[in-house]
């Protein structure tokens, strides 16, 4: 299956304007697609499993759970939250330590349950599982024959970033869609609801066609970061850097050290487009860069000293 199914477009009938019931907040970027469901929704022609796939931070998530208060109907509105809708089930990875996690097949189990249990409030039930690429073998195997033969009127909304990733037989019993990427008006539209349009094209430059990744950089004070450790990298200011990478708490917030990948990147990057006469100079910044991420995960992976492994690469940066 491909995105055919979504192509060609439909004509909403001006006697017969739709009836917007759905309280979820619309994603942008992805009208027609919309459009394209909700009608063959109504004629009775959807497929059971969706699979949609972008790369991390494009709103599948929340594409998903507006399209899943399409299929569970007007009760979705009843809830002061989606996820609280009796008829849906969102199978998630969680975080652990700044980490995101393998779903296992204990947790797939979860939908086996569900799925035996009649509807509640809707005519139909759903399942969002993000994201699918986050699969161990047992429980793709098991959501694999869960997939096999869906039952009625319950529909499957998978997300991944890279269905590569994922096991042949699954992708091959998916309406698999490749969403197309937001346009940088989309973007501003999203960081000005968010009080960031004036950061816009650094942001963009950072992380295109990724509103999500953006956000949650900002959350978790990404932005005022780069700007600081770029600053201090500028002005060579060694003992500035070491004091300010010693007061981050990385323990209580975790989430923070993740930010540096991104930091050093645009960093290493801003130097490269300064001297692109220099070939040798952006050799080395590309070999260290490729160094650093080695490094990065490692530390990550095996919690090592988080704070002396950013206070050295940063030194070794400034030589």
């Amino acid at each position: 299956m491909n995105n055919d199914f979504f192509a060609t477009p439909i004509e909403d009938s001006p006697a017969n304007p739709p009836q917007n019931l759905n309280q979820q907040k619309k994603p942008l970027g992805y009208d027609q697609l919309i459009v394209n469901f909700t009608d063959n929704l109504k004629a009775n022609n959807l497929p059971a499993v969706h699979l949609f796939e972008a790369p991390l931070g494009s709103g599948k998530r929340c594409l998903s759970e507006y399209l899943a208060a399409e299929l569970l109907g007007t009760t979705s509105s009843q809830y002061s939250e989606l996820s609280l809708h009796p008829d849906l089930l969102i199978i998630d990875h969680q975080l652990e330590s700044g980490v995101k996690k393998e779903i296992s097949i204990a947790t797939t189990r979860k939908i086996k349950d569900f799925l035996q249990l009649t509807a509640a409030q809707s005519n139909n039930k759903v399942v969002i599982i993000d994201c699918l690429d986050k699969l161990n073998h047992a429980a793709a195997n098991s959501i694999l024959k869960i997939l096999e033969e869906p039952p009625a009127n319950c529909y499957f909304l998978l997300v991944c970033h890279n269905s590569a990733n994922i096991l042949a037989t699954i992708n091959s019993r998916c309406q698999k869609i490749t969403l197309p990427r937001l346009s940088k008006i989309d973007i501003q539209t999203i960081l000005q609801e968010h009080a960031l349009a004036e950061d816009l094209e650094i942001l963009y430059e950072l992380f295109p066609y990724q509103p999500g990744e953006i956000l949650r950089f900002h959350e978790n004070e990404g932005l005022n970061l780069l700007k600081k450790f770029s600053e201090l990298v500028e002005a060579q200011d060694k003992a500035a850097l070491k004091a300010a990478i010693s007061a981050l708490d990385f323990s209580k917030k975790p989430e923070l050290f993740g930010n540096f990948q991104v930091i050093f990147h645009h960093i290493i990057y801003q130097q490269i487009k300064e001297d692109l006469d220099k070939a040798q100079l952006i050799s080395e910044l590309h070999n260290f860069l490729n160094d650093f991420y080695d490094l990065f995960a490692k530390t990550q992976k095996l919690n090592l000293d988080k704070k002396n492994f950013l206070i050295n690469s940063f030194f070794n940066l400034m030589k």
